[in-house]
């Protein structure tokens, strides 16, 4: 006889389990972002020791920019259908993979080791993608604060992982450091494990159009948040791969550049730090904050190109690092201020493809711009793009006053499971 049973969803929030899972997902962002703020650094390899064109060793870091952030709607579909443990995992062995498939291939083959990043950018795409719903999930009353506590991660892996992959390319060549790199990876299959999904905001509809959440796309604030994440995504992606040749072309070393981009992590982290420390504090606060962050990360960017010395460059990482982590750490609590708990991975899915739209075009177009004149074009069209996103930030502040008032909402309780016994 079949005995019915209900779920008791509120009783997961705001537990011991739950801050267990905010350290998984902290770790599993340092991983991810650790190797997205690497690209930079094998771009440098690839252009000064492979003696690939700026153009070519472009395409590699837009290939997994573009990729990871174009799984987003895909990705977003995964976690409502098979949960966040199975699809950070599946992340995780993607990214892994595509590592092996880059140690498998000669150095001087361009397009497999394209195809190789490939892989890794939807396998670090559909990691990411559970990381900051699944929060949602376990906690209540520190629901922004365990959020920007998380996203401290997506900064702890650049401040660590560029320096790490600099010694094994140093060391070991690209092969080495590409197999080295896929072991990192694979401590995000460990991390998938802890990440148990409780459904607490899953829809009980089996059609894909509302698992997909489009009516989203219908409101105006949320195609204009779209249109901000597109333009830093677009700056900081330029930046990212860009930054370590920008630095070696001023005359300085591989080493030296590699501290730069460590620089910047460690300010990033600080970023993140201290705006968890506010985290908990009122929206309106959040959202001018984001602004202020936004311009504070567009000047940093902007400046590089007038760099020369190690202070100079060192200044300037320091402050677009810091302006880019306090930005990205108010972004997911931003996303739930404006959407709600209930649209969390949905809306983070439907934004990463314009993200990934300009992770793909922003650094292909700045390396040909590179190609064409120098890295100082590159860094105008970085500086374009940063412009439009202060502007946007700006839109965001006076569209979403008051936009929402229940970010700390309580899940419908589950329907009624039927086990046998």
């Amino acid at each position: 006889m079949a005995t019915p049973r209900t779920k008791n969803v509120a009783a997961q929030f705001d537990t011991s389990y739950s801050w267990l899972i905010m350290v998984a997902s902290f770790l599993v962002q340092t991983v991810i972002f650790g190797t997205l703020s690497s690209l930079g650094v094998y771009y440098a390899h690839f252009v000064e020791d492979l003696s690939w064109s700026p153009s070519q060793a472009a395409i590699i870091p837009s290939a997994v920019f573009g990729t990871s952030c174009l799984m987003g709607p895909i990705v977003s579909v995964m976690y409502y259908s098979i949960g966040s443990r199975c699809t950070t995992i599946l992340g995780g062995l993607l990214t892994f993979a595509g590592f092996v498939a880059a140690f498998l291939a000669d150095s001087s083959d361009r397009f497999w080791i394209t195809f190789a990043f490939c892989i890794v950018g939807i396998g670090v795409g559909t990691a990411l993608g559970s990381c900051h719903p699944i929060i949602t999930e376990y906690f209540l009353k520190y629901r922004h604060t365990a959020l920007t506590v998380s996203t401290i991660g997506g900064a702890f892996g650049p401040f660590m992982i560029p320096v790490i992959v600099q010694y094994f390319l140093k060391h070991y060549g690209f092969q080495g450091a590409a197999l080295l790199h896929g072991g990192l990876a694979l401590q995000v299959v460990v991390l998938g494990m802890l990440m148990r999904s409780t459904g607490a905001f899953e829809t009980s509809s089996s059609k894909l159009r509302d698992k997909c959440q489009f009516q989203l796309l219908k409101q105006p604030l949320f195609l204009l948040m779209c249109l901000n994440c597109a333009m830093w995504g677009g700056t900081n992606f330029i930046h990212s791969s860009m930054i370590n040749t920008l630095i070696i072309e001023r005359g300085l070393s591989a080493d030296t550049a590699a501290l730069m981009v460590s620089a910047s992590g460690a300010a990033n982290l600080i970023g993140r730090m201290l705006v968890a420390l506010i985290a908990h504090k009122g929206d309106n606060l959040r959202i001018w904050l984001y602004f202020a962050t936004s311009t504070m990360f567009t000047i940093g960017v902007s400046l590089c190109v007038i760099g020369s010395t190690v202070p100079e460059f060192l200044s300037f990482q320091l402050l677009n690092g810091l302006g880019f982590g306090s930005m990205r750490s108010i972004s997911p609590s931003l996303m739930l201020y404006l959407f709600g708990p209930e649209n969390m991975s949905a809306s983070r899915g439907f934004m990463t493809p314009f993200v990934g739209a300009s992770g793909l075009l922003a650094p292909l177009l700045a390396g040909l711009l590179a190609e064409a004149y120098d890295m100082t074009a590159a860094y105008y069209l970085a500086t374009g793009l940063g412009l439009v996103n202060v502007i946007t930030c700006v839109g965001l502040a006076l569209k979403s006053h008051g936009a929402r008032t229940d970010t700390k909402q309580e899940p419908v309780a589950a329907e009624p499971l039927e086990i046998d016994g």
